[in-house]
């Protein structure tokens, strides 16, 4: 439960920085949402793969 909640506040974030990236035509901001993007992904990735060999 606690990766999905993770999970989701990365990607509320990253959705956050991508739109002022928009707004303010910020390099920085555009490059702090992909990271939160990646992380996200890796996140899932370690969930999936937790769940796969803990049960």
């Amino acid at each position: 439960m606690a990766w999905s909640r993770s999970v989701l506040l990365a990607l509320i974030v990253s959705l956050l920085c991508f739109r002022f990236s928009l707004d303010r035509d910020s390099g920085l901001a555009l490059l702090c949402s992909m990271l939160l993007v990646a992380l996200a992904v890796v996140m899932v990735a370690m969930s999936i793969w937790r769940l796969r060999f803990t049960y």
